[in-house]
């Protein structure tokens, strides 16, 4: 979806610091490897990772032995 602003729109979803895209990429996450899963509102996403993110984000975190 594209806003008016001419951003892309939709629920991003972050590993750590790294920008994975849209939600349809988290089917493709080792579940085993997952610590923790959060929902970020638009307002706090923009404050940690910059514009873009008016739909919020999904935010995964990896248990720290599966690196």
């Amino acid at each position: 979806m594209t806003h008016l602003s001419g951003q892309t729109g939709g629920v991003q979803v972050y590993v750590g610091e790294t920008r994975l895209g849209g939600v349809d990429l988290l089917k493709d996450l080792p579940t085993a490897a997952i610590h923790h899963v959060a929902w970020v509102d638009p307002v706090s996403a923009a404050a940690r990772w910059g514009s873009g993110h008016g739909d919020g984000v999904i935010a995964v975190s990896y248990r720290p032995d599966s690196r």
